[in-house]
């Protein structure tokens, strides 16, 4: 128990070093220049999140017609399933290759904003590390380590989206064969299927986010502490979470009570101001522009929880300090 306890107070001291060193790194010598060029890199090390932003320029370029399919108004009225499984089919027959082009160019683009921003991720890290501000002298220093932890990136979220398509799946699966089966339904049956496939799905979220802590904030400070891929990262983290499970998974839930915290705040914020802050995202070319303001008003944020794995490395053993 006072085992579990000590952890439990690691997590907490973990909060609070990286908060003294948000403060001191941005709010006692940083200049403007410091908090946009630092900006920017955090930026970077987030970009592939802003993927829904290009697209939303493409969209707009074609004038909203591409991808969007409308059916027969007489098939809906009459919800006529021959109908509208014909029309569907007859859409994708018409525009099959630009389906094809669409999926591929955007898994091309999506891969790359995902290769960047892995790299970036390095470059943050450094910058903190050192506290200094550069981009280009850094980049090729960690391309390497980037595009290992981009596979591993890679690898995982292919892994968490087949297990979501799969529970998917099988929740359709058992709706369909409930209302088949049976003419009315009992409420009970379909409230016990609706809450298993809410467990199961909240233990595949908590199961994705518990392994993107240990890949984002333990494995890549220990690949840039010590030079090592993607595979020798991940081998030193399952001896590490051997000894340590408790504390990296107190320190997790940690983590993820702050940025629920943040959530929270940030949409109580954007209310309060009327869901102005909202409007520039909406807004083609603006929305990548605004995207990376936003990210220098919030650079707080980021570095908090930039240098949230390193501190809790260097509690856990003082030869893993970083920053």
């Amino acid at each position: 128990m006072s085992n579990v306890s000590g952890y439990i107070d690691t997590a907490v001291r973990t909060a609070e070093k990286s908060f003294d060193y948000t403060g001191a790194r941005l709010f006692s010598s940083a200049t403007p220049r410091i908090w946009f060029e630092l900006g920017l890199v955090a930026w970077l090390a987030m970009i592939h999140s802003r993927f829904r932003d290009l697209f939303q320029i493409v969209k707009s370029a074609s004038n909203g017609s591409f991808l969007n399919f409308n059916l027969n108004p007489t098939a809906l009225k009459t919800i006529d399933p021959n109908a509208v499984s014909s029309q569907i089919w007859l859409w994708i027959l018409g525009h099959g290759l630009y389906i094809a082009l669409f999926i591929i160019s955007s898994a091309a683009v999506y891969l790359t904003l995902l290769w960047i921003s892995s790299v970036a991720e390095f470059i943050f890290l450094d910058n903190l590390a050192q506290r200094k501000t550069t981009i280009s002298s850094s980049w090729p220093r960690f391309v390497r380590r980037g595009f290992s932890f981009f596979i591993w990136r890679l690898l995982l979220r292919g892994l968490f989206l087949l297990i979501t398509i799969t529970i998917a799946a099988v929740g359709t699966g058992l709706s369909v064969a409930i209302t088949s089966n049976v003419d009315t339904p009992s409420p009970v049956i379909i409230v016990i299927v609706v809450l298993a496939l809410l467990i199961l799905l909240t233990g595949a979220l908590a199961c994705a986010s518990l392994t993107n802590f240990l890949l984002c904030d333990i494995a890549v400070p220990l690949m840039y502490k010590f030079d090592l891929t993607g595979r020798q990262a991940v081998v030193y983290v399952i001896s590490l979470l051997k000894i340590h499970w408790v504390g990296m998974v107190a320190a997790w839930m940690m983590q993820v009570i702050l940025k629920v915290g943040v959530h929270i705040t940030l949409a109580i914020a954007v209310i309060c101001t009327l869901c102005l802050a909202l409007v520039p995202m909406m807004i083609p070319v603006v929305n990548i522009a605004w995207g990376y303001l936003l990210t220098v008003l919030l650079l707080p944020v980021h570095v908090f929880f930039r240098a949230y794995g390193p501190t809790f490395l260097e509690l856990l053993n003082p030869s893993y300090k970083i920053i």
